[in-house]
């Protein structure tokens, strides 16, 4: 019909693209297709209808792009409305701006738009509504649209701007009411001053940006602004007195500033329509004003997270009768929650948490039955017990006091607050026994008691009536008796922590139907009986945590139906038989395998090869476990940590395990492991940790551990107790990162390498019990350089056959011109070592030194009386030598001395009463004489 003007066409059943023959109504001036569920493209056909004065084209799905620049000539166009169709995209046509003179509405939020704003928008002189948020359009926000002398909103949030707010808006001072460029984290630099001309302003929302400086005190101008927000934002300085000018502003969001400074007195006097006050995430300092309770329209007051408002919490603050919502949590305020509160009996939220508070919970708070969330954790001065008055709190939702210091018995007369979803009481001192009478709490979601003294059993009735729980924490309590059957009713449970009680009995097959339960954690308890097989149906699993009871048998091949399992932990248990060959086909989301301390038997299976996930496996202790290891294992790319300590395996260490790019522990000590140590581990890239110790490993040290990756990720190195042979590789010097290397009880032989003096991160090195000769190369001694972390030097029973003058007399005598003594010196320097008299243990070389060992060396001469400058020495092992002359009168403050089996004479020294931390003193087959003192 050409001659229809206005036609509507609305309603959710309405489908279809735009019809094109649309752009035929010559006559059309309104076109309003709100809320049908159009398609395809904007029909730049539309271009023709140069009398349309509106244009809604709102649908409630997607319309495609991109805005036709053809539309241009719809010069008569007061309205246009094209929002949420992302798909629209591309940029706004400039086109726009220099010819739809007479708009007036403008509102094109979420359509996906890029680009800038085109300049050409300030030819719009009439337009009063400007809507771009939620785009994507970049650039600087335009300085023209200052030109726009009636516009009214000005919406440009959620986009990308960057740059800064332009100082000429200014000039929009007699029109603009709402300005809102928020959530632009481009946009930087200083709150424009010249934004306190806008007098006519209501709201003003720059919050998520990324401004920076101070709150400028002449926004107090901006009489009629009604809400300020800045929140998450980078400002500074403290709140202006001056904005007390505020008499009508309700709304005040600064939170997630850097705001210093106290918070106004002079507020109170002046902000008397303020209904909320945001200033969490900042750094306020000093006392919440007592002045601030002639607030008499407050609402919400939220100053958490700013740690250091200090002192207490005024109790005038109970004037504020309006409060719904106030937060004080995270600061450091101190002295009793104020009773007074009982008279703000409108309170929905209240959050006293992480303070210093101290005292008890107000019984009088019982008042406050519109209360949801009382949330009063983390003050440990918080004492007494839980008050029962509080049960008249029935809207309550949410309390939470953990880590406080309450006492006394979980209140039976809270099965009245019917409506709680969450219940915190962890980490106090409670005790008593779990209120049967609790199962009234239907809408119970999360419940956690854990670390206080709860006595008693598990209440069965909790199982029948607690359908919504889905979290439970009772760990570590005196709980007892066993896990009860009932608590299979527990069906939307998905957390179930009762880790270190006393609980006893078998574990319950009919927890079976806990069908939604994710983490399972009954670990230190006292629990018997084996693996329910019906567990099998718990497919939502994903951690089990069982470690540390008495349970026994063998694990049931059924359970290999978990296939979401990511961490189990058998641990510390009594189990026994073969570990399951289909747990390596089913088993594919384990992350984490523990399974030590058991009686397992036979051998690794080879299925277990196909744990793609698996990062930590830990069968260590299981003397039953035999066989080679598994040559397979060495496809577990995710592998960090392979621990077979203590068992019983045979063979040789697999060259494969090369392969184990991720592994960064090897622990595989105490078994009948043979062959060598293979050359290829230099490339394991991220090993931390290697200990073989115990075995029957010989051969040589491979010197091309120190070629490969091993240079930088070892830490850890312990190859004792082996019938490892030959020399010491002086190519070890190489591993920089090594703090930790015990070759003790072996066969090595030859010399210590000088380089090993590059080892500037070792603080302990054992080569005790071994064929070494020679002596301490000067380079690992040398002041300054040379092992400056060492801690434990062990090289007893060895072939060392030096003996031990006074090495600091000798010291100061060649800085004297001693010709001995400097020949001494110059003869060490040119062949690169020094006779174990230069073992600079006195002051300033090796004061570090924690330990020293060189039991059975053949050492001759006497104990050194310099030797107490070791301040750090807490253990001297000097026994089975050939020591000589008296004991020293002084030592530093030693925990173990061994001087048994030498030639040492004279009394023992009354001076050694002052070795308080001595715990082991061997002095037997000697020569010495006198009292004991």
């Amino acid at each position: 019909n050409g001659g229809a003007s206005a036609p509507k066409v609305a309603g959710r059943g309405v489908t279809g693209s735009i019809p094109a023959g649309y752009s035929s109504l010559s006559a059309l001036s309104r076109l309003d297709l709100q809320g049908a569920a159009l398609s395809g493209p904007l029909p730049a056909g539309f271009s023709t209808l140069t009398g349309l004065v509106s244009l809604d084209l709102i649908p409630s799905s997607s319309l495609t792009g991109p805005l036709p620049a053809a539309w241009s000539t719809l010069s008569q166009l007061t309205l246009l409305s094209l929002s949420g169709q992302q798909a629209v995209g591309g940029s706004v046509p400039a086109e726009w701006g220099a010819a739809l003179a007479q708009l007036q509405w403008i509102e094109l939020s979420g359509c996906g738009l890029t680009g800038p704003i085109p300049p050409s928008f300030s030819g719009l002189q009439d337009l009063r509504y400007l809507v771009l948020s939620t785009n994507s359009l970049t650039g600087q926000p335009p300085e023209a649209l200052s030109a726009l002398s009636d516009l009214r909103e000005l919406s440009l949030e959620d986009n990308t701007f960057s740059g800064t707010i332009p100082e000429a808006w200014s000039a929009l001072s007699n029109s603009l009411t709402l300005l809102d460029v928020s959530s632009n984290a481009g946009l930087g630099g200083p709150l424009p001053d010249g934004l306190s001309s806008l007098s006519i302003l209501q709201e003003l929302n720059l919050q998520a940006c990324n401004l920076t400086g101070p709150l400028p005190a002449s926004y107090s101008a901006l009489s009629n602004l009604a809400s300020l927000l800045l929140s998450t934002n980078a400002l500074t300085g403290p709140l202006p007195d001056e904005w007390s000018a505020l008499t009508v502003l309700e709304e005040m969001a600064i939170a997630g500033n850097g705001i210093r400074g106290t918070l106004p007195d002079s507020w109170a006097d002046g902000l008397q329509s303020l209904t909320t006050f945001d200033a969490a995430y900042n750094r306020l300092t000093g006392p919440l004003p007592a002045s601030w309770s002639g607030l008499a329209a407050l609402q919400l007051l939220d100053v958490s997270h700013n740690a250091l408002l200090t002192g207490g919490i005024p109790g005038t603050y109970s004037r504020l009768t309006g409060m719904t919502r106030l937060d004080l949590s995270t600061n450091s305020l101190t002295g009793q929650p104020p009773a007074s509160f009982s008279a703000l009996t409108a309170l929905e939220e209240l959050s006293l948490t992480d303070n210093l508070l101290a005292g008890s919970l107000p019984d009088s708070w019982s008042t406050l039955t519109t209360l949801s969330v009382l949330d009063a954790a983390m003050n440990e001065g918080l004492t007494g017990p839980l008050p029962p008055a509080y049960s008249t709190m029935t809207g309550l939702r949410q309390l939470d006091l953990q880590a406080c210091g309450l006492t006394g018995p979980l209140p039976g007369s809270y099965s009245a607050l019917v409506s709680l979803v969450g219940l915190s009481l962890a980490l106090n001192f409670l005790s008593g026994t779990l209120p049967a009478s609790y199962s009234a709490l239907t809408d119970l979601e999360d419940a956690s008691l854990a670390g206080n003294s709860l006595t008693g059993p598990l209440p069965p009735s909790w199982g029948g009536a607690m359908a919504g729980l889905f979290s439970f924490d009772a760990s570590h309590n005196g709980l007892t008796g066993p896990l009860p059957a009932s608590w299979s009713g527990l069906g939307s449970l998905q957390l179930m922590d009762l880790a270190g009680c006393g609980l006893t009995g078998p574990l319950p097959p009919e927890w079976a139907q806990m069908i939604a339960l994710q983490v399972l954690d009954v670990s230190d308890n006292t629990l018997t009986s084996s693996l329910p097989p019906a567990w099998s149906s718990l497919t939502t699993l994903r951690e089990a945590w069982l470690f540390d009871n008495a349970l026994t048998g063998s694990l049931p091949e059924a359970l290999s139906g978990l296939g979401l399992l990511q961490h189990l932990d058998l641990s510390a248990n009594g189990l026994t038989g073969q570990v399951p060959d289909s747990w390596g086909t089913t088993f594919t989301s384990v992350q984490e395998l523990l399974l030590f301390d058991n009686s397992f038997s036979g051998t690794l299976p080879d299925s277990w090869q196909l744990l793609r996930s698996l990062e930590v496996l830990d069968a260590s202790s299981n003397p039953g476990l035999s066989g080679r290891l598994p040559d397979g294992l060495s496809g577990l790319s995710a592998l960090r940590e392979l621990n077979l300590q203590a068992c019983n395996l045979t063979g040789s260490l697999p060259a494969s395990y090369s392969a184990l790019s991720s592994l960064a522990s090897l622990l595989l000590s105490v078994n009948n492991i043979n062959g060598t140590l293979p050359v290829e581990y230099s490339t394991l890239s991220s090993l931390e940790e290697l200990a073989v110790a115990g075995n029957q490993l010989g051969r040589q040290l491979p010197p091309g551990w120190a070629t490969g990756p091993l240079t930088t990720s070892l830490l850890t190195l312990d190859l004792s107790h082996n019938s490892l042979t030959g020399p010491l590789p002086a190519s070890w010097s190489g591993l920089a990162a090594l703090q930790l290397l015990d070759l003790g009880s072996n066969n090595l032989e030859g010399s210590l390498p000088v380089g090993w003096s590059g080892l500037t991160r070792l603080s302990y090195l054992d080569l005790s019990d071994n064929q070494i000769r020679g002596s301490v190369p000067a380079p690992w001694l040398r002041a300054g350089s040379g092992m400056p972390s060492l801690q434990v030097l062990l090289l007893g029973t060895n072939l060392l056959d030096q003996p031990l003058p006074d090495v600091a007399a000798l010291f100061l005598a060649s800085q004297s011109g001693n010709a001995n003594a400097a020949a001494i010196a110059a003869a060490a320097a040119a062949i690169g070592v020094a006779p174990l008299l230069q073992l600079n243990v006195s002051q300033p070389y090796m004061s570090y030194l924690v330990g020293l060992d060189l039991t059975s060396n053949g050492l001759s001469g006497q104990l050194p009386p310099a030797w107490s400058l070791l301040t750090s020495l807490t253990a001297l092992r000097l026994a089975q030598n050939g020591l000589s002359g008296p004991l020293p009168t002084v030592w530093a403050a030693l925990a173990v001395l061994q001087l048994s089996d030498n030639s040492l004479t004279g009394s023992l020294p009354p001076s050694w009463s002052s070795l308080r931390a001595l715990t082991q003193l061997t002095l037997a087959r000697n020569s010495l004489q006198g009292p004991i003192p």
